[in-house]
């Protein structure tokens, strides 16, 4: 194929009307995988239309990026193929994720190469409804994580779709990963909100619950923020062992440590303990 797409371009068979209509809802020939398809794709960016490719609401970049081809992605960012265009609503949420952007499938497909090239050229990786970093996180890809965070991911985001934690998301996903975990404490997880809680201190004072403002989560109300703080989130029975551990950890960043009851109680039986309480000074 790669050797016939000259001739036939050469030829004047490749019908740009007929490309419009004929992939209207479709896949352009963009989004063909072939070893040899970088080739080919010399020529048929200057003879594709843009309206085709519209109309099929996916950009050769979501198709290079998915196909693992850095090479092709490289070649589409040369020719001024937006890194940030977004993928039609329609074939988005055909996707259980809802993935939006050409960077999320590098992301996703643990593509450091891809994932690289995406950022270098400006993709933003805060457009998607689950966060590339917590699929990175999750994936427990240290070098794409370290990559999204030095781009700008933003190490507080929700899960958009599914967000019931009064704490970031991200941390969830590195409970058993210490050094996962202090790449996200290093870049500005703010650990604060996991000791914000409505169980009261281990003096016996009650925590004030502050009011979220809609401009620090905008989309999410008050109560769905503040149903699952991470004292109740860490404590569940198949996770509990982790509290001493962690809580050691995050007190790694805290000036003062508003330890709740609850995360007393458990943490009173742990081998961790006698060290947090000379930490802490109590």
């Amino acid at each position: 194929m790669g050797r016939c797409i000259p001739v036939i371009v050469g030829r004047g068979r490749f019908d740009r009307s007929y490309m419009a209509s004929h992939y209207r809802g479709r896949k352009p020939p963009h989004s063909i995988h072939l070893p040899y398809f970088c080739r080919a794709l010399k020529f048929l960016i200057p003879v594709t239309s843009k309206s085709a490719i519209r109309k099929s609401g996916q950009s050769p970049i979501h198709s290079a990026a998915d196909g693992q081809n850095p090479q092709c992605l490289e070649l589409l960012i040369e020719n001024g193929f937006d890194v940030n265009v977004l993928l039609a609503e329609h074939i988005s949420q055909s996707y259980d994720d809802e993935r939006k952007t050409a960077l999320y499938f590098a992301v996703s497909n643990n593509d450091i190469l891809s994932t690289e090239i995406l950022l270098q050229a400006g993709a933003d990786p805060n457009k998607d409804p689950l966060n590339c970093l917590l699929v990175a996180v999750r994936a427990n890809n240290h070098e794409i994580v370290r990559l999204l965070l030095s781009y700008g991911a933003n190490v507080n985001c929700y899960f958009n779709l599914v967000n019931d934690t009064h704490f970031p998301s991200a941390i969830q996903y590195a409970l058993n990963d210490e050094v996962m975990l202090r790449l996200l404490l290093n870049h500005g997880y703010n650990v604060d909100l996991c000791f914000d809680c409505m169980h009261g201190d281990i003096f016996g004072n009650s925590f004030l619950w502050p009011i979220t403002e809609e401009e620090i989560l905008p989309g999410w109300t008050s109560c769905v923020i503040e149903d699952n703080p991470f004292c109740d989130f860490i404590t569940l029975p198949w996770m509990k062992h982790l509290v001493g551990p962690i809580v050691r950890i995050l007190i790694d960043y805290m000036d003062y440590v508003p330890l709740c009851t609850k995360l007393k109680f458990v943490m009173e039986t742990q081998k961790e303990w006698p060290e947090i309480q000379q930490i802490l000074g109590k």
